[in-house]
């Protein structure tokens, strides 16, 4: 019998940063962020920790970074294709300012690393709990095919 896609990738661990970066966002609560594969791939995932409803509560998405001189953004394809920017880091005069960008709100949401908390959190149990989001996907029914 055949693995699935799923199946073979929760089988291989993907390479991590050595620690999630956890963010504070003013008002609604944490933002993380754990690179996963090698460095140069820039993939990330990133995960809402938040007090109210939101689609995005608690759910982890793979995003990809990109970098600039004077900014890096952490962003998706949607499912037209265009890049939709969830996280953005400005250098300005040497000093990091942080801002997320979350569907259905209005203005972006100011973000300030919690050093202590990141170091807190193991790695390894975020990509158990993305690894194990992965599998439950490939659990759901898929729709049948019109004939």
């Amino acid at each position: 019998m055949k693995k699935s896609v799923v199946q073979a990738v929760a089988n291989v661990r993907p390479e991590t940063a050595p620690f999630t970066q956890v963010f504070k966002a003013e008002d609604l609560g944490e933002i993380w962020l754990l690179r996963i594969g090698p460095a140069l791939r820039n993939e990330y995932l990133f995960k809402l920790q938040i007090q109210t409803e939101h689609p995005w509560n608690k759910k982890i998405m793979l995003t990809r970074k990109d970098v600039a001189p004077d900014r890096s953004d952490w962003h998706f394809r949607q499912s037209n294709g265009e890049k939709y920017i969830v996280f953005l880091m400005k250098k300005v005069m040497g000093q990091s300012y942080f801002e997320a960008f979350i569907e259905g709100r209005k203005t972006s949401i100011k973000a300030q690393l919690d050093e202590i908390k990141s170091r807190r959190i193991d790695p390894n149990h975020f990509i158990d709990e993305y690894l194990e989001s992965l599998a439950q996907q490939s659990k759901m029914p898929q729709s049948k095919k019109a004939s």
